[in-house]
């Protein structure tokens, strides 16, 4: 269906928009409905109980990222207008047109038809929107924040990271992975060399057994070497290379 955009750019949506229809040969009669396109996506079936979880697969529920509620839209209170309400909320404005305020059916078909025009030009103006960069600003503060702690305190730091890394390695959360490595860059930038935090970071990444080994000895070595305990730090440096040559 075209959507008449009455507050709103369709090529700028704000996300979340009122859509309101005009009563067929009663146009004083509105009903309207809320529309809101979620900026995270989601997947219904982890809060499914299980014994409910074929069913929605079948009605292709796993994705819930657009939605208008109510369903069908209700009749607008006597003396309200849906341009004050978009207004003073800030929404976008969308009229539906006119229609047959009793035929239920035919309002859920419009308003999905709605919800889909809508969603799309989000998605349309999300991909044309760069992800912002972080600033010299950030990162500077970052830095320096690092540098004002003691070593222990940034292994500790860093141990956290990790189990982050790994954490998010294992989910597949690409975005959260890459945060956590940022920061463990830029905490390892304040390290000894010869800790290797980069060597760590790789394996860090890898989520199989023989990855958790070797960045937990990665990360001992570590603490060795920090605690000035350089046999040890060896014995844990053969052990690496004993468990990378494992197949």
């Amino acid at each position: 269906m075209a959507l008449d955009w009455e507050l709103g750019n369709p090529d700028r949506p704000r996300g979340h928009a009122l859509l309101y229809f005009r009563g067929y040969g009663h146009p004083e009669k509105m009903c309207v409905t809320y529309i809101v396109v979620l900026p995270v996506q989601v997947d219904l079936m982890k809060y499914i109980p299980p014994f409910l979880s074929g069913q929605m697969a079948q009605m292709g529920a796993t994705e819930f990222s657009a939605f208008a509620f109510p369903p069908a839209p209700e009749e607008l209170k006597r003396g309200e207008t849906p341009r004050h309400l978009a207004e003073i909320r800030d929404d976008d404005l969308l009229f539906g047109g006119e229609v047959n305020l009793s035929d239920v059916v035919d309002l859920l078909e419009r308003v999905n038809g709605a919800v889909q025009e809508y969603a799309e030009a989000w998605h349309r103006f999300r991909e044309r929107v760069p992800i912002a960069e972080e600033s010299p600003e950030e990162t500077a503060v970052d830095t320096v924040l690092y540098s004002l702690l003691g070593d222990r305190d940034k292994l500790n730091e860093l141990a956290k990271l990790m189990s982050r890394i790994r954490y998010a390695a294992e989910r597949g959360y690409a975005e959260a992975l890459e945060e956590a490595e940022e920061g463990a860059r830029k905490l390892g930038a304040n390290l000894p060399g010869n800790y290797r935090v980069q060597e760590l970071l790789t394996v860090a990444r890898d989520p199989s057994a023989k990855g958790t080994r070797l960045a937990q000895l990665y990360l001992d070595r570590c603490y060795r070497l920090l605690e000035g305990d350089e046999s040890a730090a060896e014995r844990l440096e053969a052990e690496i290379r004993s468990v990378k040559a494992t197949p």
